[in-house]
């Protein structure tokens, strides 16, 4: 199922200092004459290396959006139709009174996922409603955490209506990058490295070596 993505909290550091990274630059340290220059570069970097990882590295806040909550949140949702409907729409069912979690879950990603902070959705009328707390569960022990609803409960019907489920949450090793996997910080130096000393532009060998290390650390999402 598509979503949509935006960060409405920013993270309040970079995983890699500028000190840090003249260090690896073999630079002074103390030297403050290129940290106008390197301050962009470590932005650019590690935005690079989030992308292409799938990961969030500073602690961050996200709105996902999503069309409707999934089909499959208890027996309940599964009775509401035919076993035929369910058929045409989900070749290879097999019973149509079984629960599949799989199938009822929302995959948060950006991972690590910290925390959900709402989940909202348009009710039939067009109001904007907030899911309780305790009608669903969080699951963070997979590497995109998943959120299906609680025992007992299903996703409720949604407004007919794009973007009609909004689910904010926290995402990141830590707020201030000290618990950023090395991998992560090793592509992001790597990748400085390539673009401070080519001024006329990243390497393709720069871009291979840093997408490499970040191989280490990828979840498949391209977020």
């Amino acid at each position: 199922m598509s979503y949509g993505l935006l960060q409405t909290v920013a993270p309040t550091a970079e995983p890699v200092t500028a000190t840090e990274l003249k260090l690896w630059l073999r630079s002074d340290p103390g030297d403050t004459s290129q940290d106008t220059v390197l301050t962009p570069l470590i932005a650019a970097a590690r935005a690079y290396c989030e992308k292409e990882c799938g990961r969030q590295f500073c602690t961050a806040t996200w709105k996902m959006t999503l069309d409707r909550f999934p089909v499959g949140g208890s027996p309940a949702i599964w009775q509401q139709y035919s076993f035929a409907y369910w058929q045409q729409r989900l070749p290879n069912v097999a019973l149509a009174s079984q629960w599949w979690p799989d199938r009822a879950s929302i995959r948060v990603p950006k991972p690590p996922c910290q925390s959900v902070s709402s989940i909202t959705y348009l009710d039939q009328a067009g109001a904007t409603q907030t899911l309780a707390a305790s009608g669903w569960l969080l699951d963070t022990t997979q590497q995109l955490a998943r959120i299906t609803p609680s025992y007992g409960n299903i996703w409720p019907i949604t407004r007919q209506q794009i973007a009609g489920v909004a689910v904010t949450f926290v995402a990141g090793y830590s707020a201030d990058g000290t618990s950023v996997p090395a991998a992560a910080k090793l592509a992001i130096y790597t990748h400085v490295a390539g673009a401070f000393f080519n001024r006329e532009g990243i390497t393709p060998a720069t871009l291979e070596a840093v997408d490499r290390i970040l191989d280490e650390i990828r979840t498949g999402e391209y977020t």
